[in-house]
């Protein structure tokens, strides 16, 4: 099943889960859990590329790219730990996150990062449409 989001409701961001697509194959697809996750803006995003591409102009560093992304555009979670309780939702656990596990933090940067492009395109559609 496909994720469904409706980004126009952005002041709150907007919950991924382990059924989104970038999930596919990996050892998460299926799993329960829930990302939420809020939009950035066309500067934030320019800023963020900035960092990643350091001084070699035009070559994003995915190190150093997709984890700036989760960190910036994860706003809460429903995840638990191997005991099955509830991993609270913080700035110093997201982090930790990031360090421990770098392929699920990743696959979920990619899935914002994909929220956003969709978002772009719903939004060029209404100019043209308007």
């Amino acid at each position: 099943m496909d994720l469904l989001l409706d980004l126009n409701q952005q002041e709150g961001g907007v919950w991924i889960d382990g059924n989104h697509r970038v999930f596919e194959k990996s050892e998460y697809e299926g799993l329960r859990f829930r990302i939420k996750i809020k939009p950035l803006t066309r500067s934030e995003l320019r800023r963020i590329r900035r960092e990643a591409e350091g001084s070699s102009r035009g070559n994003i560093d995915p190190d150093i790219y997709l984890p700036k992304i989760f960190q910036h555009q994860v706003i809460d979670w429903e995840l638990k730990d191997g005991r099955g309780q509830p991993i609270p939702f913080s700035e110093e656990t997201k982090l930790k996150l990031i360090e421990q596990f770098p392929g699920f933090t990743n696959l979920v940067a990619a899935a914002c990062l994909d929220a956003q492009a969709r978002r772009q395109l719903e939004v060029e559609d209404e100019v043209k449409n308007s």
